[in-house]
């Protein structure tokens, strides 16, 4: 978040950043890579979503998120810089910043209305429905490509 939220003067509409690292851990498993966020995905109204990190924004988080990371009405701000996200890597930064520049210009509803047309979102009528990394990969890997990176994946996990 902290990363994200630099690239636009440290201030995003939270709805907006939810969908951009939701964009980029989506690129990140159709390549075969685990998630920036390592959060787990839900099916909600706008479309998916990360379920602990939007959790953390609508109630608060742990001390040393709230130090850095604040809601002043639908924006999410970032107070001060979080060191740790300088830890991400170099690709998950390149992936979080290509998705700014393809998204960034995006109203709300035009982002919530991309992420309702992603395979792997159906309307949950109201409620959060988990949506599984296998639903992920199916939307967003070809058909040939799925198992070789549900291997790699579980590689990793392991390794974890």
């Amino acid at each position: 978040m902290s990363y994200l939220l630099s690239l636009n003067d440290n201030s995003m509409n939270y709805m907006i950043a939810i969908k951009m690292l939701y964009l980029s851990d989506r690129e990140m498993l159709a390549n075969g890579h685990i998630s920036i966020t390592t959060d787990s995905y839900s099916a909600g109204t706008g479309g998916p979503v990360l379920r602990n990190i939007l959790a953390r924004i609508k109630e608060g988080g742990s001390k040393k998120w709230n130090d850095h990371v604040v809601l002043n009405g639908p924006c999410v701000e970032l107070v001060s810089p979080f060191e740790e996200y300088k830890e991400i890597s170099e690709q998950e930064r390149e992936v979080i910043a290509r998705i700014y520049r393809e998204f960034g210009h995006y109203k709300r509803i035009e982002l919530l209305e991309y992420c309702q047309g992603l395979k792997e979102w159906y309307d949950p009528h109201g409620c959060f429905v988990p949506v599984g990394i296998d639903s992920i990969l199916d939307a967003a890997v070809p058909l040939g490509s799925r198992n070789e990176i549900r291997r790699k994946l579980r590689i990793c996990a392991t390794v974890l």
